[in-house]
């Protein structure tokens, strides 16, 4: 397997886990983005939730290691927490009154 492969797989598996871990705890994403530079040794994504757009750097290594699956696991804790905490208090949901 290629490297780009192999990192193309590991963006569609963050990108899943992310989606799930997300909506089963009720945090908004409406869109992401990736960028990969072919010398770069990261990734920067960028996640859109209610207007506001957050930007991560990942490695690379920690992508298309397997053996590296827990930098992912907690990079997707990192990015809900970051978009969690700012979603504005004391508004309830479009159509729950």
């Amino acid at each position: 397997m290629t490297d780009e492969h192999a990192l193309k797989e590991g963006e569609a598996a963050f990108l899943a886990h992310l989606a799930e871990r997300a909506h089963s705890q009720d945090i908004p994403i409406e869109a992401t983005r990736w960028h990969h530079a072919a010398l770069a040794e990261s990734v920067e994504l960028t996640v859109v939730s209610r207007r506001k757009a957050y930007i991560f750097s990942l490695p690379v290594s920690d992508l298309t290691d397997p053996h590296r699956a827990a930098h992912c696991t907690e990079a997707i804790r990192l990015v809900l927490t970051a978009i969690k905490e700012n979603i504005p208090r004391g508004r309830g949901r479009a159509g729950a009154r």
